[in-house]
């Protein structure tokens, strides 16, 4: 039996205050409804600490506010932080619920700095609040003005923690808006992996309505062949980070998933990963997770029992969120191909996430990595903490022993899964999410 899952919220607030009140309302109605021990509350003064928290750690759901310093000690406090925060999150498709939870956005403000109350109407995409003064609110208040009590509940409503199966939440105005699964699917689709990207399409699209006793099969096979991807996308991860770049070593011709989660626990075992940020998404629980969807999957292969797929989707759901969880890692720490340094510009390359292809190409400005980059090869820049501030640095690592282009067609991604008889790697195609092919040399 897998463990509930823990939901996690950052509050990106500068107010020393303001974050006492909104943590304290989240704490009384978090014990109100009984789901002590149940979500993490985390909180950043600054755009900095917030791109890094987030950038190492999992979150369900980000509260920001508009007026915000870039760094520690700045003195400037504006609204462009906030603004550039915001767009940030958008552009890299990190999968997660984000709220504007703003004093900006009071009328008040919006008469005073009228500029600022405009540039943060105009964000899309990210439902915004304006943060209560405790007086009468004007009756031309452009936004929905919540206290932080108010606050609190919509917070734990887009969490959906009663159920969490919900895609869309009814607003007071009658309309709908992402629950923060729905915004999750919605990201995933967009910023992870093709194979991954591709399922969680599927998953998005076969999603059981909430309420209703039928469970497409389709919904059960999206699952289970996310899970099974991220299993080997989390092999590779690993070996990576590790160093273990001949996956001959570790791969034979009977690699199966049991084979992948017991290399998996061998590997968390030891003490090499805990420098990764990637350990705080490879936990113990996603690997019985793992370990359970495919006791789950072999059940059904061999039972005479008729398919249910409402049975199998709820026994299989608990171990879902978990990998969709582990899965985020890759939107924030994306695969690159086709890196390119033009000077005066820096580094830009295609960045191997979605399903459109051509892939897309963006600019990775401030980015680093080594010249022999340019020569070609798969590359990712994970994080790992450092003795030396500020404590934390990107590392450039190759992927090439693991993951690998056609040679013949720009399109196939090649990832190493098992020998062959004759002692050959096969691969995976992780842009197509079925093809098995020979890995190339």
């Amino acid at each position: 039996m897998l463990k509930p899952r823990s939901h996690r919220i950052l509050i990106v607030e500068d107010e020393k205050d303001w974050v006492t009140l909104m943590t304290r309302a989240l704490e009384n109605e978090i014990e109100d409804r009984g789901l002590s021990g149940l979500i993490t509350i985390d909180a950043a003064s600054n755009a900095t600490k917030a791109l890094h928290l987030i950038d190492i750690s999992r979150y369900d759901l980000v509260s920001l506010d508009m007026r915000i310093p870039h760094g520690m000690g700045d003195s400037s406090i504006e609204v462009v932080e906030g603004e550039s925060l915001a767009h940030a999150f958008s552009r890299r498709n990190i999968p997660a619920k984000y709220i504007i939870y703003s004093a900006t956005l009071a009328q008040e403000s919006i008469w005073a700095e009228p500029a600022d109350g405009m540039r943060v109407a105009q964000i899309a995409h990210i439902d915004k609040y304006a943060k209560s003064s405790g007086g009468d609110v004007p009756p031309e208040q452009a936004v929905e003005t919540l206290t932080t009590k108010e606050w609190a509940q919509r917070v734990l409503a887009y969490l959906d923690i009663d159920d969490e199966r919900t895609l869309a939440l009814q607003t007071p105005s009658g309309g709908t808006t992402e629950s923060a699964l729905g915004a999750w699917l919605s990201g995933a689709a967009q910023g992870l992996p093709p194979v991954l990207a591709r399922h969680a399409q599927n998953l998005r699209n076969y999603w059981p309505e909430p309420g209703h006793n039928r469970v497409e099969a389709g919904a059960v096979d999206a699952a289970l062949k996310f899970i099974e991807a991220g299993l080997r996308l989390a092999v590779a991860q690993t070996a990576v980070l590790l160093n273990h770049n001949k996956p001959g070593h570790f791969l034979t011709d009977k690699s199966n998933q049991k084979d992948f989660v017991d290399l998996l626990r061998n590997w968390i075992a030891g003490a090499g990963l805990a420098k990764w940020s990637w350990s705080h998404y490879l936990t113990k629980d996603v690997i019985d997770a793992f370990d359970e969807a495919r006791k789950l999957r072999n059940e059904a292969r061999h039972s005479l029992r008729p398919n249910c797929p409402k049975t199998e989707w709820n026994t299989l759901y608990p171990a879902l969120r978990q990998v969709m969880d582990m899965a985020g890692y890759w939107a924030k720490h994306p695969l690159i191909a086709e890196l390119r340094y033009k000077p005066g510009k820096g580094w830009a390359g295609e960045l191997l996430c979605s399903t459109a292809y051509p892939r897309p190409t963006r600019p990775l400005s401030g980015k680093r990595f080594p010249d022999s980059a340019a020569q070609g090869g798969i590359w990712q820049l994970p994080i790992r903490t450092t003795d030396e501030p500020p404590g934390w640095e990107e590392v450039p690592l190759s992927w090439d022993s693991w993951l690998r282009p056609d040679k013949a067609d720009a399109r196939p991604l090649w990832l190493a899964i098992r020998k062959n008889r004759d002692g050959r790697l096969q691969a995976f195609d992780l842009a197509d999410g079925e093809l098995i092919g020979a890995f190339p040399a």
